[in-house]
């Protein structure tokens, strides 16, 4: 924002002059105990018309004195009304002889015409001598004339004004609400326009430049976050005051269009959240959050997995074992993930309402985990056997199918399913090359990559856009968003050397990490085209993994101790910034369309994570698959 003229009454520029002068004057002794000069009234004054035009370009006082030494003289004049609304001075330099002397002192006419003030006017006199200082003081009081019998000021303003929303990063938002004011400059000067909306105490002002005699168009900005925190529609009455240096030489008003509050920019989101950890832990990650603003992950303290709701932090207990940890959440806030049983087997589970039921695994298989749930209770993850083959399965009303594979039965894993049942994740024929799927259904789809060797599903919304890592024919690791048949690259943060994506709501808006070529990571979301850094807790890194249609993000972010906390991001919404619901970071109200958020914990692992390192690292998770970002 441009600095704001000073709000000041008018002020006299001569005094500056008059201070400088008497600081050299008043530092030499008295040359005598007399004063060397004094006033003699009666004084006088009268209008000087300098252009011809009938009207007075000044005041002028003349003052009489009497003076007895000979000497250098400034005879000041400060001329005001009863309440001050009218204030102005001038001063004049003179040698004087001794004998009578007359002075005459000059005051704008314009400084009079602005302020509406008639007369007479009071004139304060100040006599000083240059060895002497101070030698005498008086008060003169002028004619009664009319503050329109003086000349117009040298710059006015001049309607008809006009205005407009300025919507500048293309959001359909205003963020700044534009006045175009018609600038007349009759004498060449430093000039600046301020100007205020009447009732919402929002000013903007312009920055000082000098102008020359001319017609100029001048335009006044009014922040746009700070009309829509107002909450008051329009039409607004703006107030103008144009300044001259330091001095109000101009003042008007317009009345804008009809806008709303909620025509402007809303007010940045709050920054991440420390979600916290369960009793008696430091380290937590969020991996899901559903549109209500239910968040599920994983915590040291207690079992280990946990749902966030109203900043309260809820252990979720397990199979009878020892450990847990959460991975997806739907609408109705039915949760899947991995637990040990008594047995100290680790199973898919899913939590509804308190209760925590074994998935199970697959014929023949010994281990299984759950990674996403749908609105309509479908599940999916992966299970294995002894050989450690890997088969993404899809979980229905207590039977749980295999999905196949893109080939060969080697590693499969299903890490998310939308409203529709369609089922995405990873295939590999051998190990070490995976590629991204899509089931839906009867068969799976080879989604592809960005033209490198591997690739890996990790997240679906309700309108088929898949979002997930590939190689790109240089070898890089990138996140990727796949539609209607074709994957494009979502590149990385600046700086970046790798990014991989997690969660995609249904506006298309795609979360995730980017690495850069220190291996930290940064927490990202993709919106529109462009990638942001959402920052961090404090510390060095953080990774997002789930986002809904409220427009919050969840996943983990290292604090100022070092320690990873599960954290909560507020982020715009493609038609706007979020509702004020989810700006409190506290649930927000469901959406109209909900969706399926099923989001991984980082890759195939042996058994339950009961635990995250309690110094700080990402979660550990055994066995990761060589393609297969670490989480």
């Amino acid at each position: 924002m441009t600095s704001r003229p000073r709000e000041t009454r008018l002020v006299i520029p001569f005094f500056v002059g008059v201070v400088l002068i008497l600081a050299v004057w008043v530092a030499v002794a008295r040359a005598s105990a007399a004063p060397p000069g004094v006033f003699q009234p009666p004084h006088s004054d009268y209008g000087v018309d300098t252009d011809s035009d009938g009207l007075f370009n000044a005041l002028v006082v003349e003052v009489n004195m009497s003076i007895a030494q000979t000497g250098d003289y400034l005879i000041s004049a400060y001329l005001h009304d009863a309440s001050y609304r009218l204030s102005t001075g001038n001063s004049t330099q003179a040698h004087l002889d001794p004998g009578p002397n007359s002075v005459t002192v000059a005051l704008d006419g314009w400084r009079i015409n602005v302020s509406g003030v008639d007369g007479p006017y009071t004139v304060e006199l100040s006599l000083y001598e240059r060895t002497y200082g101070l030698s005498d003081s008086g008060v003169h009081t002028t004619a009664a004339y009319s503050h329109l019998e003086f000349e117009s000021p040298p710059a006015y303003l001049a309607p008809p004004f006009s205005d407009a929303g300025v919507d500048t990063n293309g959001n359909g938002r205003f963020d700044d609400l534009a006045v175009n004011v018609n600038l007349t400059v009759e004498q060449t000067d430093y000039y600046g326009l301020y100007g205020n909306l009447r009732g919402l105490d929002v000013s903007a002002s312009t920055p000082w430049r000098s102008y020359t005699p001319g017609s100029y168009s001048v335009r006044l900005l009014f922040n746009g976050i700070a009309i829509n925190e107002k909450g008051i529609d329009g039409p607004y009455v703006v107030d103008f005051t144009l300044y001259m240096r330091d001095s109000q030489i101009g003042f008007n008003n317009d009345t804008t269009g009809p806008y709303r509050a909620s025509d402007f920019e809303s007010p940045p989101p709050p920054p991440p959240r420390n979600l916290g950890t369960l009793p008696g832990g430091r380290v937590s990650f969020a991996i899901a959050i559903n549109d209500a603003g239910q968040v599920v992950g994983t915590s040291e303290g207690g079992s280990g997995a946990f749902l966030w709701q109203n900043g309260i932090m809820t252990d979720l207990g397990t199979l009878g074992g020892a450990s847990a940890s959460a991975s997806g959440i739907n609408e109705a806030g039915q949760i899947v993930g991995i637990s040990n049983n008594a047995s100290g087997e680790s199973h898919a589970f899913v939590w509804d309402n308190g209760t925590m039921t074994d998935l199970g695994t697959l014929p023949g298989d010994y281990y299984s985990e759950a990674y996403g749930i749908n609105d309509a209770g479908q599940v999916v993850g992966y299970s294995f056997d002894s050989s450690r083959t890997y088969h993404a399965f899809l979980w229905q009303a207590g039977t749980m199918t295999d999905l196949g594979n893109l080939g060969v039965a080697y590693y499969t894993i299903a890490w998310a399913v939308n409203d529709a049942g369609q089922a995405v994740g990873g295939s590999s024929p051998d190990y070490g090359v995976e590629h991204a799927f899509l089931w839906s259904g009867g068969g799976m789809q080879d989604l592809g990559t960005l033209g490198g060797s591997a690739s890996e599903a990790r997240a679906m919304n309700d309108e088929g856009q898949v979002v997930g890592w590939s190689l790109n024919a240089s070898g890089a690791t990138h996140a990727f968003l796949w539609q209607n048949g074709t994957m494009t690259d979502l590149g990385t943060l600046p700086a970046g050397y790798a990014s991989y994506a997690y969660g995609i709501n249904d506006a298309g808006q795609v979360v995730g990490t980017s690495e850069d070529s220190s291996g930290v990571t940064h927490a990202f979301l993709w919106s529109a085209g462009t990638m942001t850094d959402l920052g961090t807790l404090g510390g060095c890194c953080g990774e997002a993994r789930g986002i809904n249609d409220a427009h919050q993000v969840v996943g983990g972010s290292a604090t100022t101790a070092g320690f990873t906390n599960a954290v909560l991001w507020t982020v715009p919404g493609l038609d706007g910034p979020q509702s004020p619901a989810s700006l409190a970071g506290e649930p927000g109200s469901a959406s109209a369309r909900p969706h399926s958020i099923g989001r991984g914990t980082g890759g195939p692992i042996p058994a339950a994570r009961p635990k995250l390192d309690a110094f700080g690292n990402w979660p550990a998770h055994g066995t990761e698959h060589p393609r297969q970002k670490v989480d």
